[in-house]
C-alpha cells in the first residue's frame, strides 16, 4: 500500500510539476522529491516511481506535449539522485543491494535461489496469474508460500507459456496503439512493468506470490 500510494501519489505530483510548459513548478517537484525518497524509505517497490514518471512523459510526447531538455535533465537527474542516495543507504543499513537469497526460507520463496531462466519461467506464470485474478478474482489465498503454487521448468508449460504470449500480445497491442491511443499504451505498459517488478525475474524478492503485490499494477 506504502509504494502504491508512492507510485500514483508522486504521478499525481509530477502532473502538476509538469503542466506548465517552461519549466517545473517548485512545490509539486520537491513534493514528488519528498514523497519518492519517503517511499522508497518504507518500501523498494517505489522506485517504480521513475519509470513511470518517463513513462508518462513519453506519452505526453507522443501527444505532443513533451518536455523540454533541460526540465527533463533537472526531474529526472533529480529522481535518479534520490535513487542513488537510497541505494547508499540500504547499503550502509545492511551491507548488500539486492536481496540476500541465505536470509529468505526455500518455503517463503521456492525460486530464492534459482538461476534466472527458472525464475523468467516462473515469473511468466506469476504474470499470467496475475492478469487471470484481476479478471476473475474468485480464489484467493492468504498464503503462497512452499508448494502452493507448482513450480515450471520449461517454456512449453501451461502457466509460463501462456504468460508469455500473454505480456508479448499486450506489449505489442499497447505499442502499435501509441501514435493513436497514448494512453491505452500507458495503462497496458505501467501494468506489465510494475508486475514484472515483483515477479521474481529481475531479482528475487522475499515471497513467490501475493495479492498484495499487486496493489501498483
Amino acid at each position: 500500500l506504502l509504494a502504491a500510494a508512492t507510485i500514483l501519489g508522486g504521478l499525481s505530483l509530477f502532473l502538476s510539476a509538469t503542466e506548465k510548459p517552461g519549466g517545473l513548478a517548485t512545490r509539486p517537484f520537491l513534493g514528488l522529491l519528498a514523497v519518492m525518497f519517503i517511499g522508497m524509505t518504507a518500501k523498494e517497490q517505489a522506485v517504480l516511481l521513475l519509470p513511470v514518471c518517463i513513462l508518462t512523459d513519453l506519452m505526453w510526447n507522443a501527444k505532443g506535449r513533451g518536455l523540454e531538455g533541460s526540465t527533463r535533465f533537472i526531474l529526472y537527474g533529480s529522481m535518479t539522485a534520490i535513487v542513488v542516495i537510497q541505494l547508499g543507504l540500504r547499503f550502509m543499513a545492511v551491507g548488500y543491494l539486492t536481496p540476500d537469497t541465505t536470509a529468505i526460507d526455500y518455503i517463503d520463496n521456492p525460486l530464492i535461489q534459482e538461476p534466472f531462466d527458472i525464475r523468467f519461467i516462473n515469473g511468466m506464470g506469476l504474470l499470467a496469474m496475475q492478469v487471470w485474478l484481476f479478471l476473475w478474482p474468485e480464489v484467493l489465498s492468504i498464503d503462497y508460500s512452499f508448494d502452493a503454487i507448482p513450480m515450471a521448468q520449461s517454456l512449453s508449460q501451461p502457466a509460463p507459456l501462456a504468460g508469455l504470449v500473454l505480456i508479448a500480445a499486450l506489449a505489442l497491442f499497447g505499442l502499435l496503439r501509441m501514435g493513436r491511443q497514448p494512453f491505452l499504451c500507458w495503462g497496458i505498459l505501467f501494468f506489465v512493468g510494475c508486475s514484472a517488478f515483483t515477479a521474481n525475474i529481475l531479482v528475487p524478492i522475499g515471497t513467490i506470490f501475493g495479492e498484495r503485490l499487486t496493489y501498483v499494477p
